[in-house]
């Protein structure tokens, strides 16, 4: 489409491969978008390793950058997150209390039950 060449003026990307264009045209062929700025925003965020759905880099970008979960961003990997909630059980068993956050989460009356 010839609206596509217009917004994305770089080599099509392989994330570009499967998505909805025909609901994409429909939903932001009215905006104006500035293929110069739409290029450094891919380029960055291709480049950020905590964006982990590069095929969402372009309807984020389309849709004004408001939607984050489209580029899944994950800035712990899962050995961090392992690490951190270890380190935070050794510390809540030495103090004798729960890591678990729920019971703050309950109202105080419901503590004892």
């Amino acid at each position: 489409m010839a609206w596509i060449d217009g917004v994305f003026v770089r080599s099509p990307d392989p994330e570009m491969r499967g998505l909805k264009w025909g609901r994409l045209f429909e939903e932001h062929y009215h905006k104006g978008y500035d293929p110069a700025d739409m290029e450094v925003r891919i380029s960055e965020l291709r480049g950020d390793p905590a964006v982990h759905s590069r095929k969402g880099i372009y309807e984020f970008l389309l849709g004004g950058e408001k939607q984050t979960q489209l580029l899944n961003v994950r800035l712990f990997d899962d050995r961090t997150k392992r690490l951190a909630y270890d380190q935070q059980t050794v510390a809540a068993k030495a103090a004798d209390r729960s890591n678990c956050p729920l019971p703050a989460l309950r109202p105080p009356s419901m503590l004892s039950a």
